[in-house]
């Protein structure tokens, strides 16, 4: 049903004196017609995103760029339940919330998009890193046990995902910036859309 598509990764052409903003959003293109794996079923589109260089990321400001994370890895709330919900799903009457979706032909039981526990993960490093930067307590999920839960958890992910596209050497860094490729990537607005269609609801 659906593909996998080209995704590029454009350097931002701004300066630094631009107004700060929210980063472009995703413009779909052409859409290949071969189908990979057996989670072919999310289709990727050829896609443009302008990257946001480091030194913008600091510009922004933190409560924008935290909103940005939060945006990108539906918050924390996807990876928990409350107990309220546990305890109706162990009595087989499972109507709760918590970010987890119900699908019969994939699983019987709630599960989550292993997409959204890393962009959460990356989220949590990201704001335990700006903590000890401003010398601030971090939250509970950006301490020091569950950043080291996400560094491993992010780096087996890497490992099992074992990503080919092929990244050019810049002949003038000698090595290579990620931007100006041309990916083969899943689509994660058409994975969120599956998701949100048989997200477990509190209704």
């Amino acid at each position: 049903m659906d593909r996998y598509a080209e995704y590029k990764l454009v350097p931002d052409p701004r300066n630094d004196d631009d107004e700060d903003e929210f980063p472009p959003e995703l413009e779909s293109g052409s859409q290949p017609d071969k189908a990979l794996g057996q989670d072919g079923r999310f289709s990727v589109y050829e896609l443009q995103w302008q990257g946001v260089r480091a030194t913008r990321w600091f510009q922004i400001g933190f409560l924008v760029v935290a909103a940005i994370f939060v945006a990108l890895s539906m918050g924390a709330c996807c990876l928990f339940l409350g107990k309220h919900v546990q305890k109706r799903h162990m009595e087989n009457d499972f109507i709760g919330g918590g970010g987890f979706f119900q699908n019969p032909d994939v699983s019987p039981k709630p599960y989550v998009f292993s997409a959204y526990h890393q962009l959460h993960c990356v989220s949590s490093i990201w704001r335990a890193y700006w903590a000890a930067v401003q010398g601030t307590e971090p939250e509970h999920d950006a301490g020091v046990g569950h950043v080291r839960h996400c560094i491993d958890y992010l780096r087996q992910s890497l490992m099992c995902l074992a990503d080919t596209n092929q990244e050019p050497m810049d002949e003038k860094l000698k090595a290579s910036t990620g931007f100006g490729v041309t990916r083969m990537c899943r689509s994660y607005d058409r994975s969120t859309a599956f998701a949100d269609e048989w997200r477990i609801s509190d209704d």
